[in-house]
């Protein structure tokens, strides 16, 4: 059962722990769906180019869990 993208909550605060300051960049990114403690889910840019924003990977977690019927993803460290 899938819910609106904009209910879906992106924690960020442990990596923002690990690295000292809030996810940004270019680079290969991981998300954990419903827990903070399930198994990272890295996701995938559609190009191909292997990296990818962190708001463009926040992005299509957002919309990965929202098909998903989860209503909160976490920051890989």
């Amino acid at each position: 059962m899938s819910i609106p993208k904009n209910t879906v909550s992106v924690s960020t605060a442990a990596y923002e722990l690990a690295h000292g300051r809030k996810p940004r960049g270019y680079g290969s990114w991981a998300f954990a769906f419903g827990d903070r403690n399930a198994e990272p889910t890295w996701v995938k840019d559609v190009r191909g180019s292997g990296g990818m924003t962190y708001v463009e990977a926040r992005r299509i977690a957002v919309a990965q869990a929202a098909a998903q019927g989860i209503d909160e993803i976490f920051a890989c460290t």
